[in-house]
């Protein structure tokens, strides 16, 4: 009805083309559209209110799906499911709907928004206009005046929620992500289509929780737990409404829901433990028991379906914030979200110390009367069933503490023998033992069991003192993980100045028609001023003459030169980004060379090279204990996650404590690596060497040479990090050597430095050739034979002109 108006008047579609209208009508995704509408339509919420009906009709209005065929819909389903009463309070209100939407041309949203057409308040005032017009005529009643308020601000808020969620359908198959409130919105509408089944049995299964079950399975196992969580409260709410879904069912969908996206790593399987195991909880904190509050068998169809599901089916979701435009084109500017992740990276921080709380609460030491007491318990059970043993009624009943001189005896000498069994025995005024003949064989099961019961007893000491130190070892690394966030939370904080900058920058840009959707201005800590441009992709912005354009503007702003740096499409070619800076005062060429040890497959050395953004440039050698698969993986991970930490922003420091973490953690096979680390400030000029393990770090200038040793332990090691970072600063010309074990101790470094003295006399400053000699001169020093894997790393420092 609208959609062919609204679109005619903007030029987008030919009206009197019918092939194309019934084309569009006849869409897969707009007749499941249609089949959604008519079970929803069949829902009431207390036999008082008709809200969904109305708000499924207005939601796709405002989102130019074809009106006529879900209008028809949902009046048939109307009138045959909530008879002919309810059904002339539909048709009044949507009468009055529509002629208002006619006669107030509606209003025509922003693109980035799924409310093409909002027509939302005519819908609030529609369900309004209709229950007054009725109250009066029934005699008027506040009740009826409160609760018309009511049922009209709850069809508004479903309207809301259900023209975000119908774009799913809509464009399922075309977009390559949906938006968090996308996904929840759809999975409410199935949700609340799928109460027209409640109460309908088939062999005992509620049809309807079966769906709302597959829904958070799917979802979780596509978008991790955040989807999953908020989707099992969204649909149970939304049901609850309805009034098919207890408060406690609502916990289990949340909880359940969660558990299933932390578990989707695992895939299908995992996500399928997750909800059963969310369900198990649930019903055992609240009863007590596992009395199920969710059957097994509905749980185990929506399972079924999960599996059935193609695993290439994409069900993206875009940036949790969506999108938000900073600068709209009246200069209104707002920041990016920046408290928003701040309160959810606190929330994160928060979840942690609670869990941390668990591992960090340390036992007190076992005493010996501890030990002794769970002894004699132990022995007591063991000998329990020897009631024939001529020996039974002394140790069973503990005669005179008899119980505590054969503790004393095992503490001294860890086991016990026939002659010490005698002596207590004797001690206890019990002679038998020396009738040895007549005693001899209940006298060995005694020994026996004695030294049984002692043994098992030290073995669930050992144990309890194992999950202690495992705990402690959780709860630091645990604590090291919660800093490290707080850290970020820290850093997304604003800065009153920066802002103002960003807003300067943003509307000064869009009076030169550059289109700026967001601005981030930061300065870290040499200096280094860093401006990221969100901007409406063009082509346009593509060419020198904007680049200059834009790098000149942002230099009077902030008062110093600024070049541009980098740039990055989005995948769906909508957004591009700009990244400028101040000009690095200096460059780095780099050099590499590296060998497997002989007779191995795999190398234990790995190595890094990475221009960061913040403008250093990062060298750095990994070398894993030993050589083969086991000593490359740990340095490789290493490496990885030293990457993603700091091309995420996170300071070295605490990229370090996490790898460190990482491989206590994993720790099973008592692997560590050595990290030998350098990183240069292109800006400053300056050398950061951190090194843990690793071999002497050399820097070459003239024919000088200085050596940097590494001070501290492996990675992997000790719980407790300790890091000692050296700086160094370095002029025009300067070379820094990395090397991993295998080149510097080709020769035994004690008597000799052989590569001090190759560098000193090295005639050659080529970065690659100097690494390429250094490698042959560390196996010539083997006579031809790597003893070792070798890794080296030469870079040359150059002055910008």
């Amino acid at each position: 009805m609208f959609q062919s108006s609204s679109k005619e008047a903007r030029g987008t579609v030919d009206v009197s083309n019918f092939k194309e209208i019934a084309k569009e009508i006849f869409k897969i995704q707009n007749i499941f559209i249609y089949i959604l509408t008519f079970f929803i339509s069949m829902i009431d919420i207390k036999d008082e209110a008709l809200p969904f009906g109305l708000a499924i009709i207005a939601a796709c209005l405002g989102t130019e799906i074809p009106i006529v065929m879900v209008f028809g819909v949902s009046a048939i389903s109307t009138l045959i499911f909530q008879g002919a009463s309810n059904f002339g309070v539909f048709i009044f209100t949507s009468i009055v709907y529509f002629l208002s939407s006619i006669i107030i041309k509606p209003k025509y949203s922003i693109e980035e928004r799924n409310e093409i057409i909002k027509t939302g308040g005519k819908l609030f005032g529609a369900c309004f206009f209709v229950s007054f017009v009725n109250n009066i005529r029934g005699g008027f009643l506040i009740y009826n005046f409160f609760m018309g308020i009511i049922i009209s601000t709850l069809t508004y808020c479903f309207y809301k929620i259900f023209v975000n969620g119908i774009v799913v359908i809509r464009d399922f198959g075309k977009k390559k992500a949906f938006t968090l409130e996308e996904l929840i919105g759809c999975a409410i509408i199935i949700g609340i289509a799928s109460t027209a089944f409640s109460g309908t049995l088939v062999f005992g299964i509620d049809i309807s929780h079966i769906i709302v079950i597959f829904l958070i399975l799917l979802l979780g196992w596509k978008n991790g737990m955040l989807l999953g969580g908020v989707a099992g409260v969204s649909m149970g709410l939304a049901t609850g409404i309805v009034g098919s879904c207890s408060p406690l069912l609502i916990a289990v969908y949340a909880v359940s829901g969660i558990l299933s996206g932390f578990l989707n790593r695992f895939g299908k399987l995992g996500v399928i433990i997750g909800f059963i195991l969310g369900n198990v909880i649930l019903s055992y904190l609240y009863s007590g028991n596992i009395e199920k509050i969710i059957w097994f068998r509905e749980i185990f169809i929506a399972s079924i379906g999960l599996l059935l599901v193609p695993s290439n089916i994409k069900i993206d979701l875009e940036d949790i914030i969506g999108k938000v435009k900073l600068i709209t084109n009246e200069g209104e500017y707002r920041l990016e979200g920046k408290n928003e992740i701040k309160e959810k990276l606190n929330v994160v921080t928060e979840a942690i110390s609670e869990i941390t709380k668990k591992y960090s609460s340390i036992e007190e030491e076992i005493t010996l009367e501890q030990t002794k007491s769970q002894f004699i318990e132990i022995l007591i059970d063991n000998f329990e069933d020897k009631k024939e043993n001529i020996f039974y009624d002394e140790i069973f009943k503990n005669k005179d503490r008899i119980d505590d001189d054969i503790f004393i005896v095992l503490q001294q000498k860890n086991a016990i023998t026939e002659n010490d069994i005698k002596e207590i025995l004797k001690l206890h005024n019990n002679f038998v033992a020396d009738q040895a003949e007549y005693v001899k064989y209940d006298l060995d099961s005694l020994i026996e069991i004695i030294n049984k019961s002692y043994k098992m007893n030290n073995i669930d000491n050992a144990k309890k003192e194992e999950k202690k130190i495992q705990n402690e070892k959780i709860a630091n690394e645990l604590e090291n993980v919660k800093n490290i966030i707080s850290d970020v939370a820290k850093e997304s904080e604003g800065n009153l100045e920066f802002k103002k900058i960003e807003k300067e920058i943003g509307i000064v840009l869009l009076k030169k028609n550059i289109d700026v959707i967001g601005v981030r201005y930061k300065k870290i800590k040499n200096g280094k001023i860093i401006i990221d441009l969100k901007l409406k992709y063009s082509e346009l912005l593509r060419q020198r003459e904007k680049i200059v354009n834009i790098s000149e503007t942002i230099s009077k702003i902030i008062g110093k030169k600024v070049v541009f740096q980098k740039d990055k499409k989005s995948a769906d070619n909508e957004i591009y980004i700009q990244t400028y800076s101040l000009e690095d005062k200096f460059s780095i060429q780099v050099g590499i060379s590296k060998l497997t040890k002989d007779d191995s497959n795999f190398s234990g050395d790995s190595n890094l090279e990475l221009k960061l953004d913040d403008g250093k440039y990062l060298l750095a050698i990994s070398d894993g204990m030993g050589s083969g698969i086991e000593a490359r993986e740990t340095s490789s991970s290493a490496l990885k996650i030293l990457k993603k930490c700091l091309m995420a922003g996170f300071e070295k420091e605490k990229a370090l404590e996490l790898i460190n973490s990482s491989i206590n953690l994993e720790n099973s096979k008592d692997m560590y690596t050595s990290l030998d680390l350098a990183v240069f400030d292109l800006f400053e000029g300056n050398l950061y060497c951190i090194k843990n393990g690793s071999s002497y770090t050399y820097i070459k200038n003239k024919k000088n040479i200085n050596k940097i040793q590494s001070e501290e332990i492996p990675l992997g090691i000790v719980n407790e990090l300790k890091l000692s970072e050296k700086n160094v600063n370095l002029s025009d010309g300067d070379i820094i050597i990395l090397a991993s074990d295998g080149i510097v101790e080709s020769k035994d470094i004690m008597k000799n430095d052989w590569l001090e003295e190759f560098l000193r006399n090295a005639s050659t400053n080529n970065v690659q050739k100097l690494a390429d000699l250094i490698l042959a001169e560390a196996i010539d020093n083997n006579y031809g034979i790597a003893n070792d894997d070798m890794t080296v790393m030469v870079a040359k420092v150059l002055k910008r002109k």
